[in-house]
């Protein structure tokens, strides 16, 4: 069967239409005005059918299906589901939290971004955000630690074609080609010094490892949307929790955050790269970040990884060629030479997992929490932590071949070529749908996608 991406066809208001919120009634009018069906870049795969695009953040998962409709799930208490904290119906670690896809938004939805608690979405070419603010990551020249759970615009000239999320930080691709970022700097991850950023206070024992940094280290950030420079011919976009990566017709450019090799570029540009700088595998038809390591996909379907190997990352087995602070890692790419070709590859935190041009998935990394949806168990134990160094086939799929996946976090979600939806690893926070906080170790429908 012949794979078709589909065309957006998007009637645009003018700006001086556009309000500063989203109303749902807003939204409804313009399900009624237009229609739209949607397609995903998947490197230099095949065009795929029209279907439910997954889209996952640190805590939550989103789907958006053909009609444009966004349904999510996991952690709701910044109000990122787009939904009153108070509105979800379950709690998970004293956090509110919904298990049931809820719809987010209506509209000409097209492209999606999921921070650790703020949601993103493109709309009509305008960047609509919701949930924490505390970084900035609403893009409206303004901080705050309040709960926003109805749609915000945030502050981007120009029209937008994409946009993605690190755990707190944006990334918007203009259709010009061009790059704005906002949000958390303090590793380079905007694409400007962090000396140019914003004090945004200092961390403390309780956020330094989830934002990547020391403890009593200051923070960078800004609130505005800031043009990334030296980026005019962008193509597409991806995002870790600490980095950004820029698609291009040539080499991509990365920056953010560099240990262990993590950014895929010369080692000599040290730890924290703000300035673009190319990516190591010149010819990278897709990439992905973790936190400590990143994948990409060449021109030939071989899959490259590079960074942190102490749990099994790179998928090269057993050896790395390089020590980060005594643990293996590659500062440089090194082909995972048990994979067939491959056309995507997607990263959570510690973890890894290959879309081949066969239609199978693969993982490699850690499986503390399930991340390689295989409930045989892992094969190996890296440290005191089960893993696996080579790649596994993820098991027990239902339906016909896997066609779109993301991963973050410390969970993935996929789609099959007979549109269903499933999910695996960790589900603390509801992020797979089912209703308990335990692992799923293997993929388990999501159920509730409505049109």
């Amino acid at each position: 069967m012949k794979r078709m991406r589909s065309r957006v066809a998007a009637a645009v208001l003018p700006a001086s239409a556009r309000p500063s919120r989203l109303s749902v009634a807003t939204a409804a009018l313009l399900v009624s005005l237009t229609s739209c069906t949607m397609g995903v870049d998947l490197g230099h795969s095949a065009e795929l059918a029209d279907g439910v695009l997954p889209f996952a953040g640190p805590r939550s998962t989103c789907l958006l299906n053909p009609s444009g409709r966004l349904q999510c799930l996991g952690a709701g208490g910044a109000g990122q589901l787009g939904r009153a904290p108070g509105s979800l119906a379950s709690s998970c670690d004293g956090e509110p939290c919904e298990a049931f896809p809820t719809t987010f938004a209506l509209g000409d939805t097209t492209s999606v971004a999921l921070g650790d608690a703020f949601t993103c979405v493109v709309l009509e070419q305008r960047v609509w955000c919701v949930g924490s603010n505390t970084y900035g990551a609403l893009g409206r020249g303004t901080r705050d630690p309040d709960v926003h759970a109805e749609p915000l615009q945030a502050d981007v000239e120009g029209d937008v074609a994409e946009v993605v999320a690190g755990r707190e930080h944006v990334c918007a691709r203009r259709t010009d080609g061009t790059v704005a970022c906002w949000g958390l700097g303090v590793h380079g991850a905007l694409g400007a010094a962090p000396a140019a950023l914003d004090d945004c206070g200092v961390s403390d024992i309780t956020n330094a490892e989830r934002l990547g940094v020391d403890t009593g280290e200051t923070l960078r950030c800004t609130s505005t949307p800031t043009d990334v420079v030296g980026v005019d011919d962008a193509i597409g976009l991806r995002a870790g929790p600490f980095g950004t990566c820029v698609l291009r017709a040539s080499a991509p450019l990365c920056f953010g955050r560099n240990v262990d090799g993590a950014l895929g570029v010369d080692s000599a540009a040290g730890e924290r790269v703000a300035a673009p700088t190319a990516l190591l595998v010149t010819d990278a038809a897709d990439v992905a970040l973790g936190a400590r390591h990143g994948c990409a996909v060449d021109a030939g379907g071989r899959t490259m990884c590079f960074g942190a190997h102490d749990l099994g990352q790179l998928g090269v087995g057993g050896a790395a060629p390089d020590v980060c602070d005594t643990l293996p890692c590659a500062l440089t790419p090194q082909r995972v030479t048990d994979l067939a070709a491959a056309r995507r590859v997607v990263a959570g935190d510690q973890h890894t997992c290959v879309l081949l041009e066969d239609d199978t998935l693969r993982c490699f990394g850690s499986d503390e929490r399930g991340q390689l949806g295989n409930s045989m168990g892992a094969v190996d134990v890296c440290g005191a932590i089960p893993c696996a160094r080579t790649p596994r086939a993820v098991v027990q799929l239902e339906g016909e071949g896997v066609v779109r996946v993301a991963a973050s976090g410390d969970h993935t979600v996929f789609v099959t070529a007979d549109a269903l939806v499933q999910a695996f690893g960790s589900n603390a926070h509801r992020e797979c749908a089912a209703n308990t906080p335990d692992p799923l170790t293997f993929p388990q429908r999501i159920y509730g996608i409505g049109p």
